[in-house]
């Protein structure tokens, strides 16, 4: 038998002195206390929203702002574009609206100050939680709030580990509704922490986001311009990859059998982190299949189907393939199964803060004169004559109508003298001439949108031939001596046509700009923030699209004090033409 000697032993039961201080170092770095933010904000940004939440955490909220204000929806494009054939009937893409409920005068004053460019009336807002609700959340809202929303601080968890910066999930949607009720009732009894609509007793209250709010939000919103909204499945520029902003299951990820601690990867452009992966998501609605079929005039759309499923589910999760945490991915789950509530281990939320969109009668009369949008100012209204009466007693109008008045009000005014069976048939023409006034106000809006949007691009077309009329004059500059008399004519010829074509350029951008100094001057203000915003990521072209907002915004303010006969398309050109790119093209043309 072999025996150790005394130097080997010593070795022996070093080494196992260290592996066992090894396993309790180990087992003291998983208790030691994290930093309590990691459950609830790990990434701090200077545009957060914050609400309180018991026992010391808190919830931190995105604005997410839609164009247009509070009465007018938005159309986008929901959906996938690229899907196999066997997920068309879940995913095909479909046009839907967003809207959100809240004016800039609903916020707390506090919270204004945090929406940057996106101040302003021609915005309506909703928030969403930046990160999916984590455990330790979720804990101290179900272990330390009664039903009725009263704190009891002893139940509330004393201390963070990894488990609670994990995403909240084995729960099933009626646990969400409990969890929501619990913290809308404490949240109340808060000091106006949250928005409130004037001279009502409504305020904003948390709920699960819509589809609609929820995928809107994860494709970047108004952070994102509209032609890669509509374009993209997602808002990754070139060179970047899905595994940089996502928790998923991939060919270059290792499999993973639980989700990750909030934040983990790369927050989308409106910074809300793991909208691709991690858990899969809740939002509020049913699960519609989506239909193809034909409209009148033999053009295909895509709609949802009338039948209602389940439960609708967003952004996939640590156990899903890339394909699944597309923002426009759709996926089903019961509200209950055989064995009970449903409940998985890749289910989670997060949530939203939403209000009444007509919290009272006196808003919805806002609201809807706000609809009208009116383009022209209404005229003073002449005096109202007096009806007479004939001697059967029968009223009769001698009404002198204001032919440049607005048409509703003056209908208005007949209505008022007229007898009360032809009250009843000028009411239905009253509103079958608002339904269609709202309708043409909708449709100039979302022409003057285009215009301008049209503009912006053919500002682009400008300097695309400034760039190519410069690289042109480069190359025959370098074969200049060697070239005939002829040829050199033939040069400046095709030179010369060149050039015409710029200020061809330049003219269909000053006839765009025309229609826009034409139009309401607030209108064309609130679609300049809007596409301000739009434009505000990184990128040559964002970086060229906000350019040109500065350039344009120059021309209308001196279209509109000197007239457009006055803004030469050479003064077009030196405007919209980068500054080294002009100077080029002179020193070049000497």
């Amino acid at each position: 038998m072999r025996v150790c000697r005394p130097a080997s032993l010593f070795l022996v039961v070093f080494a196992l002195i260290l592996l066992a201080f090894s396993a309790q170092a180990a087992i003291r770095s998983q208790n030691t206390p994290l930093d309590p933010k990691a459950a609830w904000n790990p990434h701090e940004d200077p545009d957060d929203l914050l609400l309180p939440m018991p026992c010391g955490q808190k919830l931190v909220l995105r604005a997410i702002a839609v164009p247009g204000g509070v009465q007018r929806d938005r159309p986008f494009t929901m959906g996938i574009g690229n899907i196999p054939k066997e997920r068309q009937i879940y995913e095909s893409r479909f046009e839907s609206h967003i809207a959100a409920s809240f004016a800039l005068t609903d916020l707390p004053e506090q919270w204004r100050t945090h929406l940057g460019v996106r101040q302003g009336e021609s915005f309506s807002y909703y928030f969403l939680a930046k990160y999916e609700i984590s455990r330790q959340q979720w804990d101290s809202v179900m272990q330390a709030l009664s039903p009725d929303g009263v704190l009891h601080e002893e139940a509330c968890p004393r201390q963070l580990d990894r488990s609670g910066t994990l995403p909240v999930v084995g729960i099933s949607w009626l646990d969400v509704q409990s969890f929501l009720k619990r913290y809308n009732a404490w949240l109340i009894g808060q000091q106006d922490v949250l928005p409130r609509y004037a001279q009502t007793n409504n305020i904003g209250f948390l709920r699960l986001p819509s589809e609609e709010e929820w995928e809107y939000a994860a494709r970047g919103g108004c952070a994102v311009s509209e032609e890669d909204r509509k374009n993209q499945d997602d808002f990754l520029r070139a060179g970047e990859k899905a595994e940089d902003y996502g928790v998923f299951h991939s060919e270059t990820s290792a499999i993973l059998d639980a989700p990750q601690p909030i934040g983990q990867r790369k927050p989308n452009p409106l910074f809300l982190y793991d909208t691709m992966g991690n858990v899969r998501e809740m939002v509020d609605g049913f699960f519609h299949l989506t239909i193809e079929e034909f409209n009148a005039d033999d053009t295909l759309r895509s709609r949802l189907h009338g039948a209602s499923g389940g439960l609708i589910c967003k952004g996939g999760g640590f156990l899903s393939e890339e394909s699944g945490v597309l923002p426009g991915a759709r996926d089903e789950f019961p509200l209950y199964t055989s064995k009970g509530e449903y409940k998985a281990r890749d289910l989670g939320f997060r949530v939203a803060l939403a209000g009444m969109t007509t919290p009272s009668a006196s808003r919805l009369k806002l609201l809807s004169e706000t609809n009208a949008q009116k383009n022209v100012a209404k005229k003073e209204q002449p005096a109202k004559p007096k009806p007479q009466t004939d001697v059967t007693g029968k009223t009769e109008a001698a009404l002198q109508l204001n032919q440049q008045g607005d048409l509703l009000a003056e209908l208005d005014r007949v209505r008022q003298v007229a007898s009360p069976g032809m009250r009843a048939n000028l009411d239905q023409l009253r509103n079958m001439i608002d339904v269609r006034e709202q309708a043409q106000n909708r449709q100039r809006l979302d022409f003057l949108e285009n215009t301008m949007r049209s503009t912006l691009y053919q500002a682009e077309t400008i300097r695309s031939y400034a760039f190519r009329y410069l690289e042109i004059i480069k190359e025959l500059g370098k074969i200049g001596k060697n070239v005939t008399a002829a040829e050199k004519k033939q040069a400046d010829a095709f030179l010369n046509d060149y050039y015409q074509t710029l200020l061809t350029a330049a003219n269909q951008y000053k006839s765009h700009l025309e229609r826009l100094a034409g139009a309401d001057a607030k209108r064309v203000a609130d679609l300049h923030a809007q596409l301000s915003q739009e434009y505000s990521g990184k990128g040559s072209l964002n970086r060229h699209m906000q350019q040109n907002l500065v350039t344009l915004s120059k021309h209308l303010a001196f279209i509109r004090n000197r007239g457009l006969s006055k803004l030469s398309s050479e003064t077009v050109c030196r405007d919209v033409i980068p500054p080294q790119h002009l100077k080029q093209i002179q020193q070049l043309n000497k």
